[in-house]
């Protein structure tokens, strides 16, 4: 066999970029790491930089899910706290519609007591009627009719 043979020819072609290997070889990201996680290892020696790569993205992933679910947390209190907002919210609202019931009913209150007063005093002007009395203050005559009449 030739060497180079089943690689795709020229420059810039799919075949050599990393998303062409892994379609001309029907691997996944993952399987490609295996095999170059395996090819390192075969070498001896200390885990290679695949490796660290390997073990640094799991600990990014892992605290991605605690993030992930930390944020899923979060959302669910910040729903019930929108939920006691929304109750509080409808609650004032129904504080201010009584209080503008009870104001009403007291001027009505008021006015019902100023009309009852009113037909009170009527009543009793009817009942105990007051004699007339003369006006406090003397009446005097004009002085110009008073001498016509003379």
């Amino acid at each position: 066999e030739e060497e180079g043979e089943g690689l795709p020819e020229g420059e810039g072609e799919e075949g050599e970029t990393i998303d062409g290997v892994l379609r001309d070889f029907n691997l996944t990201q993952a399987e490609l790491m295996d095999v170059l996680e395996r090819v390192e290892g075969l070498g001896g020696g200390s885990k290679g930089p695949i490796h660290i790569l390997r073990s640094e993205v799991g600990e990014l992933q892992a605290r991605l899910r605690e993030s992930r679910a930390e944020a899923a947390r979060a959302l669910e209190q910040a729903s019930a706290v929108e939920g006691l907002n929304k109750r509080h919210v409808h609650s004032l609202s129904q504080i201010e519609a009584l209080r503008a019931e009870v104001q009403r009913a007291k001027d009505h209150s008021e006015h019902m007591e100023f009309l009852a007063q009113q037909y009170a005093d009527q009543v009793n002007g009817l009942l105990n009627p007051k004699p007339y009395t003369l006006h406090p203050k003397p009446l005097t005559l004009n002085p110009t009719l008073t001498r016509s009449t003379a």
